[in-house]
């Protein structure tokens, strides 16, 4: 941060940031990006871009957008949250979406504004979204005259995943919001891309590059590093997020099972599932090294838990 090269970013003369943006546009295929601070901020401004003051956000009920967002697009940005049931694979079904999509005549309801999805779905275990779906998706928005918003935070796991690019993944979206710190190792700030016009309602800070200089996507490193085969931080992760959090999802069949820790997790924690656990890898440790630290503490954590909950039931009883 010391040496960064920093400018007016109002004036649009921080080196270090037009950098950013320019590899961001280029690597997810669109024509402009914007840095912001949070994944927060990057949906919020995509969405006010795409739909003024009082229309409708169709999104699924157990997005990151509808549950942990702390209802910023209302608050700031005015517009309704209309969540639709969320399937154990992340997709939104078709026929809710088109039940959900109101009638542009109906001056009684909230005028329909944007759709929006989630590739791939945190609380879905990091399910990725088929391609086939999110062009069925494509069509019925534009049947319905509606842009489509991607929340991609994770969207470089899903290309790896997938074994396609980040712009393939993005191509059918409008817009796309990815954060520089989910599996890019950056400590904080986010993307949004979309066309250059829509680009406009976004909060800029002067001198992003002392900030920038710390965001790790401006080194092809760390996404080599990402998509480093099997000892790779997106594979163990998809892992982790898929039996770890909640364990309330099968694993899903086009994650096979490649690592013996995850079966050995899975078994010593089967018992937990109201724990709601999640577990974060570091970029800079090899999975080799963090697996056999989670062998050794997976029993204590077992133990542990299971001592809460037995606490926790003797208080109520109490």
């Amino acid at each position: 941060m010391f040496n960064a090269e920093v400018g007016d970013a109002g004036y649009g003369e921080d080196p270090t940031l037009n950098r950013l943006e320019k590899l961001a546009a280029e690597m997810l295929g669109k024509e402009d990006a914007a840095f912001v601070s949070s994944g927060c901020q990057g949906n919020l401004t995509a969405l006010l871009a795409h739909c003024p003051r009082g229309h409708e956000v169709v999104v699924g009920d157990r997005s990151d957008l509808y549950d942990f967002e702390a209802g910023s697009v209302s608050v700031v940005g005015g517009l309704v949250l209309h969540p639709v049931p969320t399937e154990t694979d992340g997709r939104l079904s078709l026929d809710n979406l088109r039940s959900a999509i109101r009638d542009k005549s109906d001056y009684q309801c909230a005028q329909p504004g944007v759709i929006v999805l989630e590739n791939p779905h945190c609380q879905r275990g990091g399910r990725v979204l088929p391609e086939s779906y999110i062009k069925e998706v494509r069509e019925l928005a534009d049947e319905r005259g509606q842009p489509l918003h991607l929340d991609g935070a994770r969207i470089f796991n899903a290309a790896i995943a997938s074994k396609r690019s980040p712009a393939e993944m993005a191509k059918d979206f409008d817009s796309i919001m990815v954060s520089l710190s989910k599996g890019l190792a950056a400590p904080f700030g986010s993307v949004r891309d979309g066309d250059a016009g829509s680009l406009g309602v976004t909060i800029s800070v002067r001198y992003d590059g002392l900030h920038l200089a710390t965001l790790s996507i401006a080194s092809s490193r760390d996404v080599e590093l990402i998509d480093s085969g099997c000892d790779s931080v997106m594979s163990v992760q998809s892992f982790w997020l898929c039996t770890v959090q909640g364990l309330l999802h099968p694993i899903p069949a086009e994650l096979p099972m490649k690592n013996d820790f995850i079966a050995h997790l899975s078994a010593k924690l089967a018992g937990l599932k109201s724990a709601g656990l999640r577990a974060r890898l570091h970029l800079d440790a090899r999975v080799r090294d963090q697996t056999r630290g989670w062998y050794q503490g997976s029993e204590f954590l077992r133990q542990q838990l299971s001592w809460f909950r037995r606490e926790s039931i003797s208080a109520r009883r109490g």
